[in-house]
């Protein structure tokens, strides 16, 4: 229907097929589009990798050079939305920023004209049609799968990070933006990402990337500036907002959450946010895209933002640019070096926390907190089991004070010899050399002995050998107590199966002996 009405601005073809056997629409939006390149050419580009639709382009740019040069210039803007099937609220806004772009109005034909936008209105149709919450068909999150999404399991995730790295390579992103709707917080915000360090040129990138918010929080009043979130979580690597920040450079990239709960500022008859509402917010964020037509007003909020984030009271002046062409349209890094360095240096903005994370709300992440929580203390009681375990059944650390008459026979000798485990030596001769050896004193025990041996202090655990001169000079007692010379390393006690063979090899031995 949108097809038809709006023939020479709008085109909408087939994505994919989902596991279900759904279509998943993508929407292509943008002036002139019969010259754009045609729906048949893009599938055999989703097809190729990347240097193979490299030789494609220079092959484009020599037959189709005219065509081309009517959209080389254009920036780029990716809109998806409902990768969680119950988050309808995102529905209404992206029929908000459809229905602004197609319209009649300046604004919207002057976005036409600068940018070509791509839109996926349902990333998830099998789990709307089947009535999940968050999960698809496979009962997986989507959100979660951007990072290495399946060609089958995950075939919508799959293309449209496919489309979205083609556009990325043809013409410069202006902004992505995944639509959801919010179970925890109020209000209407937006999830961004941070660039990492302390340089001016990273500061300013963190500046720029808060613009749109910003731009959207003064055109909207059910937007909070206040609480959106500019930071990469641990459990958020995999989402679609900082896969598409960390691989393809976007640094407008955003996920916009719309409360099921309303906002602060609402009347107290009014518990939701109205789908009118939710439209309106569709319309003010690609509205919000204007600030980049126009390189004066761009600068112009940016030194706002700018002030607005180091604390400054005073009002920046007004921008005395030099005029420029109408259909300049200046670069994201242009935008970027046209902060003030001086301002933004040692300007420290990052977000600590997120203020409340939907992540508790799926039963379906791989890596779901309270999951890796019972993990984690199962492996630390595991652990306190083992070392009482090893505890209980070595006879060196029985104290004194429990070893009575009724203690077996075996565990009541290792008790007396225990003080010898700590010195061990290391000697290459034959044991009749060391046979013959006299007595050494506790004082020479750090030093070299006559024979040149020398006694090293060890740490429990470790192999146990005891000196031929603290015990009685029979041959079947000392092959009796030898144990081998295996040192555990980097641990606190010795494994339990290995333990208890050696004990079980002494006790034998030695109630033989004995």
């Amino acid at each position: 229907m949108l097809q038809k009405k709006h023939s020479s601005i709008l085109r909408v073809n087939n994505l994919c097929m989902t596991l279900a056997g759904n279509f998943c629409h993508i929407i292509t939006i943008t002036s002139k589009v019969e010259s754009y390149a045609n729906w048949d050419e893009e599938v055999i580009k989703l097809e190729k990798s990347t240097a193979g639709r490299r030789i494609m382009r220079m092959r484009e740019s020599k037959i189709n050079e005219a065509n081309k040069k009517k959209h080389q210039d254009k920036k780029g803007v990716f809109v998806t939305a409902r990768v969680h099937p119950g988050e309808s609220n995102s529905s209404f806004m992206v029929k908000g920023f459809i229905d602004y772009l197609v319209s009649d109005c300046k604004d919207a034909s002057l976005l036409r004209k600068k940018n070509i936008f791509k839109i996926i209105p349902m990333l998830n149709p099998d789990g709307v049609i089947y009535g999940n919450y968050r999960c698809s068909l496979l009962g997986v999150d989507l959100n979660r799968r951007w990072r290495k999404p399946h060609r089958l399991m995950h075939p919508t995730v799959y293309y449209s990070k496919k489309a979205l790295q083609i556009l990325s390579e043809e013409n410069e992103v202006l902004l992505y933006c995944d639509m959801h709707g919010h179970s925890i917080k109020k209000d209407v915000f937006m999830y961004g990402c941070y660039n990492n360090g302390k340089e001016v040129p990273d500061i300013q990138k963190n500046i720029f990337i808060r613009l749109i918010p910003y731009i959207l929080s003064l055109k909207n009043d059910s937007f909070s500036f206040k609480n959106s979130k500019f930071r990469i979580e641990k459990g958020k690597i995999s989402t679609a907002r900082v896969v598409n920040f960390t691989e393809f450079n976007i640094l407008s990239s955003f996920t916009l959450e719309a409360s099921f709960y309303g906002c602060t500022n609402s009347p107290k008859d009014q518990d939701h946010l109205l789908t009118s509402q939710l439209e309106k917010l569709g319309r003010d964020l690609c509205n919000s895209l204007l600030i980049f037509t126009s390189p004066r007003d761009l600068r112009k909020r940016l030194n706002e933002l700018t002030y607005k984030l180091s604390g400054n009271t005073t009002q920046p002046k007004s921008c005395t640019q030099e005029r420029f062409e109408e259909n300049y349209i200046g670069t994201i890094n242009d935008a970027i070096q046209n902060i003030n360095g001086e301002m933004v240096e040692g300007l420290d903005i990052e977000d600590s926390d997120s203020g409340g994370s939907d992540l508790e709300g799926s039963d379906n992440d791989d890596k779901k907190v309270s999951f890796k929580k019972k993990i984690e203390k199962s492996d630390t009681e595991k652990k306190i089991r083992l070392q009482n375990t090893a505890k209980s059944i070595s006879p060196i650390d029985i104290p004194s004070e429990a070893i009575t008459q009724s203690t077996p026979k075996p565990l009541r000798f290792f008790r007396d010899v225990a003080p010898l485990k700590k010195y061990r030596f290391r000697d290459n001769r034959s044991s009749s050399a060391i046979k013959d050896r006299t007595k050494i004193t506790d004082e020479r025990l750090n030093d070299l002995t006559e024979d040149g041996i020398k006694f090293k202090p060890t740490l429990h655990p470790s192999s146990i050998m005891f000196t031929r001169e603290r015990i009685p000079q029979d041959s079947s007692l000392i092959n009796a107590i030898k144990i081998s010379k295996k040192i555990v390393k980097k641990s606190q006690f010795f494994d339990k199966r290995n333990k208890l063979q050696i004990i079980n090899s002494i006790k034998n031995k030695l109630n033989n002996i004995f």
